[in-house]
């Protein structure tokens, strides 16, 4: 494992599976940009970005694991292939909480700066997580 997979596994760790979003600024360029990673598939940018994503799914969901299948890292980047698993316990998102297992595949690709995450192509299977959420489509 690089060095820059490593950060990346530091970033799901810590800041979706523990919660530590307080570590963003040690692992992230402060204008970090993340390309496709929003429920609609738009971009963000710097924290504030990231938390419009990363609040209401940390507030509706809790007990939140990666498990990593497939990772490659090269010069400044980084791709890993994974799945998030996760409860639905809290009322965020327009739903009540139902309780259930919300499972979720995706791939994050990951260009690096200076030891940091500085842009990121994130790809997941929004329709899934959706349905299983219960979040209405329409």
């Amino acid at each position: 494992m690089g060095p820059n997979e490593t950060i990346l596994r530091q970033w799901f760790a810590e800041l979706w599976e523990q919660g530590r979003i307080e570590r963003f600024h040690e692992l992230a360029q402060p204008e970090m940009t993340f390309h496709t990673v929003g429920m609609t598939g738009e971009t963000l940018a710097g924290v504030a970005g990231f938390r419009t994503l990363y609040d209401p799914i940390r507030a509706a969901f809790s007990n939140i694991k990666f498990a990593f299948h497939d990772a490659v890292e090269a010069d400044n980047t980084a791709a890993i292939r994974w799945t998030m698993t996760m409860n639905h316990t809290g009322p965020e998102l327009g739903v009540a909480p139902s309780g259930k297992p919300v499972t979720v595949t995706g791939i994050s690709f990951v260009r690096f700066r200076d030891g940091k995450v500085t842009e990121s192509w994130d790809e997941w299977d929004r329709l899934g997580f959706m349905k299983q959420a219960g979040i209405p489509l329409i």
